[in-house]
């Protein structure tokens, strides 16, 4: 009988090529190596360039002095900012730290997926540098919180359902506590309520799913409180679909599989639909933020994928091509962002203001975004009056458009500039 035609009867070198790929594959990426790429992250964020952040709702809560305490990070930013630090610049330390902190948690959420420690690295970097989670990693926004918040769901749904004696009850449990822990960080992640039933009632059973229906009716009286002081307008309408980058592909990839692979489960096919549905929706009617939740959605769909592929390095040059076209997505984000709400002011150079400069408020003025970001960008004093103030000095007496005090200076927040008063 001819066994092998080509000759070949016992195709060592193949099994070993094999072999010694699956072993690379499979082989241990040390917890430092995790932690420092995080630092990484942090240190990218806040290293790099902050590109218009006046829009963000922390910045407009911070001037105002309301609804921090409607925010958990609102509260946190408030008392870490009385410290000396500042409300808004906590805000980018905290936003930095979340997208630092997500790619640890990402990666241990993906291993219990199944997948593989090096690809598990590969796919959480892949996730958590699409576009627009670069965007708000360096700007005071609570979308990288949000992605925090919707990864622990991710990891507690995929987590073993039977754990001690706690039994099925302890799933659901689990996940009611990861529901409320992601509505708290960013209120969008309400809409896991549905994926996370599913995946009650397909992995523990009706006991797992009262949990998770008793956190969903305290997320819904919640969330409200939460999205009123969440950050603001980010992305254009139609820079949505761009921001997400190259993840979108293989995630819809993910559904094709073969006879021999199962699909991705029900319950994270349904997190996926709401997630792209609810950025879209969010861009065509409010021009808001994309949904947090699609990030760690996407990444388990793509990790799926990549993990098919029979050959390892396969797997990795097409994690690389995903990477160079979101390399070339995150070159275009001074394209993509939103104007801000106070664009001139945004776009003020340092050199507006003078060292001696004051600016007097009426005591409604002093609540704007206007007057924070004057005392706490610039450096200038403010001071708060009803009366126009008699002061002599080398500075200019400059008063907030429409200059009510009848100052000799105003200054136009929307223009950016700085007129004398007629």
């Amino acid at each position: 009988m001819d066994i092998a035609q080509d000759g070949n009867l016992f195709p060592r070198e193949d099994i070993l090529e094999a072999v010694a790929q699956s072993d690379w594959r499979d082989q241990p990426v040390p917890a430092a190596a995790w932690w420092l790429t995080a630092v990484g992250l942090v240190t990218l964020a806040l290293g790099m360039p902050a590109l218009q952040p006046l829009a963000m709702q922390p910045t407009a809560s911070a001037g105002a002095g309301e609804g921090l305490a409607l925010h958990p990070l609102h509260a946190l930013s408030a008392w870490i900012g009385g410290l000396g630090i500042g409300i808004e610049s906590t805000w980018y330390i905290l936003s930095a730290l979340f997208w630092g902190l997500s790619l640890p948690l990402l990666g241990g959420a993906l291993r219990v997926m199944g997948i593989g420690p090096r690809l598990a690295l590969v796919t959480s970097l892949l996730a958590l540098l699409t576009p627009v989670t670069v965007l708000h990693g360096r700007l005071p926004s609570d979308f990288t919180a949000g992605v925090f918040g919707s990864i622990l769901v991710l990891a507690m749904a995929f987590a073993p359902s039977d754990p001690g004696r706690a039994g099925h009850r302890g799933y659901g449990v689990r996940l009611a506590l990861a529901l409320g822990v992601a509505v708290l960080l960013h209120p969008l992640n309400f809409a896991l309520m549905l994926p996370l039933l599913l995946a009650a009632r397909a992995r523990g059973g009706i006991t797992s799913m009262v949990p998770v229906v008793l956190a969903s009716f305290l997320g819904a009286m919640v969330a409200p409180s939460v999205g009123w002081a969440s950050a603001g307008e980010v992305l254009r309408r139609w820079d949505v679909a761009v921001g997400l980058g190259a993840l979108l592909t293989p995630a819809v990839l993910a559904w094709a599989s073969s006879r021999e692979e199962s699909p991705p489960p029900l319950w994270l096919t349904v997190w996926f639909v709401l997630g792209i549905g609810g950025s879209i929706y969010l861009a065509l009617v409010d021009s808001g933020p994309c949904a947090p939740m699609l990030i760690p959605a996407s990444a388990a769909l793509v990790a799926s994928v990549l993990a098919r592929f029979a050959r390892p390095d396969n797997s990795f040059r097409v994690a690389a091509a995903v990477a160079l076209v979101q390399a070339l997505l995150i070159m275009g984000l001074p394209w993509l962002q939103t104007p801000t709400r106070a664009g001139g002011l945004a776009a003020a150079r340092p050199d507006l203001f003078r060292a001696c400069d004051y600016l007097h408020v009426t005591d409604q003025q002093s609540k704007t975004q206007a007057a924070y970001l004057v005392r706490r960008r610039f450096g200038i004093q403010v001071e708060v009056s009803e009366v126009a103030p008699t002061r002599d000095g080398a500075g200019r007496a400059i008063g907030l458009s429409p200059n009510p005090l009848q100052l000799p200076w105003s200054l136009d927040p929307e223009a950016g500039t700085i007129s004398v008063h007629d």
